[in-house]
C-alpha cells in the first residue's frame, strides 16, 4: 500500500515546458532528481524514494518525460525500481502509472499474468484556490492458470485546491498550493483514505499526508532534496 502512495504522489513533480505545455509545476530538465522521505504516523522513517528525469522527447504535438524511480527501505537497501512515462499536451499533464506498477507486480508474481488499466491523473499547468481537479482510477488484476487470484482497484475523487500557504520541509520552505482528495482502495477489504499534498510552483510536490477515514494520521512523505 505504501508503495502505491509513493508512486501516485512522487510522480507529480515532473514534466514538460514545451510550446503549449508550459507549467508552474513540472520541471523539464533532463537529469533533474527528487528525493522524498516517507514516515509512519509516529514519525519514524520507513523508506525513501528517488526519481530522475531520464529523457524528454517530442511526440507529435506533445512532450513525453521518461522517469526512473527507486524505493529504498529505512536501511538504504533498494526494494523497488522502474520507469514510467508522463505526457504533457495542451497545458495538461497526464501521468500513467500502468507501466511501472505492471513491472513491479510482474517481478513479484513472476508466474502469474498481471494486467493494469485505468484513467491517468491530470494536473493543470496553473492552480488557484477553490479549483476543482479531476479524479482518476486504477485496476490491477493477477491471474494464474487463467484464474483470477487477485484484483485491486484504486479510485481518486473529491480532488480540489484548498489554499496557497507557506510550508517547511527538509528541502526548505516553499509557497505551495494545498490540494486534497479521497482515495478508495478495494481488494479483499475496502478502505478509504484522505490525502493532502502541497505543490510548489517551480518545484512540484513538496509534501503529502495520508489520513484514515476518521481523520487519523497514516503517515507522510516530504521532499528532502532536489536538483541536478
Amino acid at each position: 500500500m505504501q508503495r502505491f502512495f509513493v508512486l501516485i504522489l512522487l510522480l507529480t513533480p515532473f514534466l514538460s515546458n514545451a510550446q503549449d505545455c508550459k507549467s508552474d509545476f513540472f520541471p523539464y530538465t533532463k537529469g533533474m532528481r527528487y528525493t522524498f522521505d516517507n514516515y509512519d504516523k509516529k514519525g519514524k522513517l520507513q523508506s525513501s524514494s528517488s526519481s530522475e528525469v531520464l529523457s524528454i522527447t517530442q511526440v507529435r504535438d506533445s512532450m513525453k518525460a521518461t522517469i526512473k524511480s527507486q524505493t529504498f527501505n529505512e536501511k538504504g537497501k533498494e526494494v523497488g525500481a522502474g520507469t514510467v512515462d508522463a505526457i504533457c499536451a495542451k497545458g495538461m499533464v497526464y501521468i500513467d502509472l500502468r507501466s511501472m506498477l505492471s513491472g513491479d507486480l510482474t517481478r513479484a508474481f513472476k508466474d502469474g499474468e498481471v494486467t493494469v488499466s485505468g484513467t491517468p491523473l491530470e494536473m493543470p499547468s496553473k492552480l488557484s484556490p477553490g479549483q476543482t481537479l479531476s479524479g482518476g482510477d486504477l485496476t490491477m488484476s493477477l491471474k494464474s492458470g487463467g484464474i483470477q487470484i487477485m484484483k485491486m482497484t484504486f479510485t481518486i475523487s473529491n480532488r480540489k485546491v484548498e489554499t496557497k500557504e507557506s510550508i517547511t520541509v527538509k528541502a526548505g520552505t516553499f509557497e505551495a498550493y494545498k490540494i486534497s482528495y479521497d482515495m478508495e482502495v478495494n481488494a479483499i477489504i475496502s478502505r478509504t483514505f484522505h490525502v493532502v499534498q502541497w505543490m510548489a510552483p517551480g518545484v512540484g510536490l513538496v509534501k503529502s499526508e495520508n489520513y484514515d477515514k476518521n481523520g487519523k494520521s497514516e503517515g507522510w512523505m516530504e521532499l528532502s532534496k532536489y536538483g541536478q
